[in-house]
């Protein structure tokens, strides 16, 4: 049920997700926890689904003989060979216990599945995707994303989430890409402004970018000095997210831009708050450190 967490947590209306067929039992995603905000602990919370029981009563019954493992049988009966079905249910927060969410999740087959017992038979391919939300999905960055990006930049971010949140996917990736290179640069002077060690060598790094405009030669420069929690992903990661400069969104399908967008959006704001509590910590680091060569001074 992993996917279909991330399906509630983070994917846009009308997005299909490819499921199997245990998968789309209404009473298996009745009790799936999910995270997400919570409005009245304000903060980001657990929830847990609850399908709505209307007053249908064929529904109810169906219900019943899904919980006795008929659910095969149900899909015949109701679905006159081919699955649309939309169900509501309720995200209640588990830490209060009062803030509900609803989602109204519809689980569809692409292909009339053939009643036959031979093995060429032709089976469906099921999807679900949410197309009703409320609370609705917002445009807040977080925090410690508006507080790193430059005023134009934090523009294009939001609306970079704006084409996530409608499944554009093309839009967002092209946004993303304008982002990229600006914040490769802006952490690159974050670090070097920064007391360490490798300070000297990135600023001199800067320089040499400013006269030849080699990107990928200050990306190896700098790279030598970023925290260490940037480091043991294995990978470059600022050399990952500036490659995808290098590709057209011509090359690619909407869905595959709606992927790779999303993607960036995850590595990029791992980047930045890695860079963010790094630049933090030195600071109370420093400051602890002066605190206690005064306390030692004046004890002389």
């Amino acid at each position: 049920m992993t996917n279909i967490k991330v399906l509630i947590e983070t994917y846009p209306l009308y997005k299909k997700l490819e499921i199997d067929l245990d998968q789309i039992n209404p009473l298996s995603l009745s009790k799936l926890t999910y995270n997400s905000y919570c409005n009245k602990c304000k903060s980001h919370q657990t929830f847990e689904l609850t399908i709505y029981l209307n007053k249908d009563e064929k529904f109810k019954r169906n219900l019943n003989q899904i919980a006795e493992g008929n659910y095969s049988l149900i899909i015949d009966k109701t679905h006159n060979d081919i699955i649309d079905d939309s169900k509501l249910y309720y995200g209640t927060c588990k830490h209060c216990n009062k803030y509900k969410q609803s989602y109204l999740l519809n689980i569809k087959a692409d292909k009339p599945q053939i009643k036959s017992n031979r093995e060429d038979s032709v089976k469906p391919k099921y999807y679900i995707s949410k197309t009703g939300q409320f609370p609705p999905y917002q445009i807040i960055p977080e925090k410690g994303i508006s507080d790193f990006l430059s005023s134009e930049d934090l523009e294009y971010y939001k609306k970079a989430l704006m084409n996530l949140s409608s499944n554009y996917g093309i839009g967002a990736f092209a946004y993303f890409t304008r982002i990229i290179e600006n914040q490769i640069k802006s952490i690159c002077i974050r670090l070097s402004k920064m007391d360490f060690e490798g300070a000297l060598s990135i600023r001199e790094a800067l320089e040499k970018y400013e006269s030849n405009h080699q990107m990928s030669n200050l990306i190896d420069e700098v790279f030598r000095y970023v925290p260490d929690g940037l480091k043991s992903l294995g990978e470059n990661p600022l050399q990952l997210i500036y490659d995808e400069l290098s590709g057209g969104i011509h090359l690619y399908t909407d869905d595959e831009c709606y992927e790779k967008a999303m993607s960036i959006d995850k590595l990029l704001k791992f980047i930045i708050k890695e860079i963010s509590e790094e630049s933090r910590n030195r600071k109370e680091i420093i400051k602890a450190i002066k605190v206690l060569k005064q306390k030692a001074d004046n004890n002389r």
